[in-house]
């Protein structure tokens, strides 16, 4: 069970064994992020692009990519309002997403900085 907290923009969602979430209205639905520090970009590193190209690909509702700073960010947007069993399947499509993060996770160790917590909020 997710522990909730409400901020200004939106929730703050956090569960002991899945990924820290942010949940907010956006553009007449309801978008997830999630994210993690990475390391600085290195645009001429292109196995860093190709094993997220390769994770979006196989991804149900998520989107992840690595933001101008390197951190690695994840989203998924569901449109509408709240429903109870669309958004518990909306869950379950971005479970499976953020499975495929952790099946990757040794291509994505050399670009993440794991001394820091995940982060919370958009990183543009």
């Amino acid at each position: 069970r997710y522990q909730a907290d409400r901020v200004q923009e939106g929730i703050h969602a956090k569960h002991p064994s899945k990924l820290p979430l942010f949940i907010t209205y956006h553009q007449g639905g309801i978008r997830i992020q999630t994210g993690f520090p990475g390391t600085s970009l290195d645009q001429s590193d292109p196995n860093r692009f190709q094993v997220l190209n390769s994770i979006n690909r196989k991804a149900n509702v998520a989107r992840f990519s690595w933001s101008l700073k390197g951190n690695l960010m994840g989203s998924a947007w569901m449109p509408g309002l709240y429903d109870r069993s669309r958004f518990a399947a909306f869950i379950e499509a971005w479970e499976h997403d953020a499975q495929l993060l952790r099946n990757e996770y040794e291509q994505l160790q050399p670009y993440l900085n794991e001394s820091s917590t995940p982060l919370e909020t958009e990183d543009p």
